[in-house]
């Protein structure tokens, strides 16, 4: 069995010469050591976007306690002798040698297995050589200047509804969970866009809808929402993707709305009567007594100190919802809590929004989801700690448009942003196949 390896002339991978030229010049252990000393500043280093060594090399960097580092680092640097020998193990990296074994590698019977973790799969190429379907039309997701540049607002009796709109072809409605915003789906968007005319709205009380004080925020009056939305916009016979709570409102616009549904994308979301998780209690009983903004702001003002938190094992509010929170930078992190907390008002909203947590909302619809026999898609996320598989195959079981449920191993709940291919594979996939229905 080979995983991701240095295969024939493929290698050392261009990341690493430094690396090589560090250890030919006899000062490897400069770029190991601050990482055993200070590992807080890497993780620093590495959210800021620099490509840390170790940190780089996993999907999900969280893993990287300062325990486990210093178990891999220290006996490589623990005596000029085993700084030596790591060194010229860099200095080993010469591809001749696997060159050399090309004629054996083609006579060898035993059986082998391949298992290839691939970051960027549209790099890929099958055995022809052709890309895999739908890797032509990727470009760069939007960042957050360009998410500020192409917000618009529909006016609706609900009030003045934020959404960016990207692509082209049918219409495509992503609805976001909680505390996020419409950025959320912009690498989901940046996959589909040449399929699909995208539109990720701004849910009410979060990201930079406004609405008024006494508006309702519930998650059926956010469903409503979206019909208004849609009214406005003029848009019917939707595909409807929902996330964490928009998943939730996306169920509930189904059972209301199933005629202007031409399909329905469920990933980790609310179901049912299983909902509030436990672990959002407390979040709800700090929005009951007023004071939610006292878990929120800190993340905002000190988001290295929420990195050492969480990386000591502590259930950090938004990093705890990623299976590598290593996306979390700064700028994401102020992106998305900066709006809910700029204002008393807004707090009072967001607050609002969590005492809207009831799942007789979902009870009430059940009926209704039994009944709908829109083409439904599952994707579920399997190491969430919110939302269990079992609600996933709940919903595969009450909808009788639902044709399956995908199951993606190393993802937690916001996995739309860092496994976005983990959704957008099986759903392009999905979208296709009705077209050929």
């Amino acid at each position: 069995m080979l995983t991701n390896c240095d295969v024939h002339d493929g290698w050392p991978p261009p990341e690493v010469l430094p690396l090589i030229e560090r250890a030919r010049a006899g000062t490897l252990a400069t770029i190991f050591q601050p990482l055993i000393d200070r590992p807080d500043l890497a993780r620093e280093h590495y959210a800021r976007g620099e490509l840390v060594p170790l940190f780089r090399s996993y999907a999900n960097p969280g893993v990287l306690t300062d325990e486990l580092i210093r178990q891999y680092l220290q006996p490589l640097l623990s005596s000029p002798e085993r700084i030596d020998a790591f060194q010229r193990y860099w200095l080993g990296f010469d591809n001749a040698q696997t060159v050399a074994i090309h004629d054996a590698l083609r006579a060898l019977e035993v059986p082998t297995l391949i298992v290839f973790a691939a970051h960027h799969p549209e790099r890929l190429r099958s055995r022809s050589g052709d890309p895999p379907p739908d890797a032509t039309s990727r470009g760069s997701s939007m960042d957050i200047a360009t998410f500020h540049a192409r917000r618009r607002f529909a006016e609706t009796a609900s009030g003045r509804i934020a959404y960016i709109e990207d692509g082209e072809g049918p219409v495509a409605l992503f609805v976001h969970g909680v505390p996020l915003n419409g950025y959320h789906w912009r690498h989901v968007i940046d996959r589909v866009r040449h399929r699909r005319r995208c539109i990720a709205v701004d849910l009410m009380a979060l990201g930079y809808t406004e609405i008024a004080p006494t508006q309702d925020v519930s998650f059926t009056s956010q469903a409503r929402m979206l019909a208004e939305v849609l009214d406005v916009l003029g848009m019917d016979g939707i595909d409807l993707v929902g996330n964490d709570s928009g998943g939730a409102i996306a169920q509930i616009f189904a059972a209301h709305h199933p005629e202007r549904l031409r399909s329905l994308v469920l990933t980790n979301c609310d179901v049912h009567d299983g909902w509030p998780p436990p672990q959002v209690l407390p979040l709800i009983e700090r929005a009951r007594a007023g004071t939610l903004a006292t878990i929120f702001q800190p993340l905002i003002g000190r988001p290295d100190l929420a990195r050492e938190r969480y990386a000591r094992g502590e259930l950090v509010p938004l990093f705890r919802s990623y299976a590598n929170p290593g996306v979390l930078t700064d700028e994401l992190i102020r992106q998305y809590l900066q709006p809910l907390l700029s204002s008393p008002e807004r707090i009072d909203a967001f607050q609002r929004y969590w005492l809207g947590f009831d799942n007789a909302q979902t009870v009430a619809i059940h009926d209704a989801l039994r009944a709908l026999e829109v083409p439904t898609l599952i994707v579920w996320g399997l190491q969430d700690f919110f939302f269990d598989k079992k609600w996933a195959y709940w919903l595969r079981d009450t909808i009788p448009g639902a044709q399956q449920v995908v199951e993606v191993d190393d993802a937690r709940l916001f996995f739309p942003e860092d496994r976005p291919d983990s959704l957008t594979q099986p759903m392009l996939r999905f979208w296709s196949n009705l077209s050929e229905a």
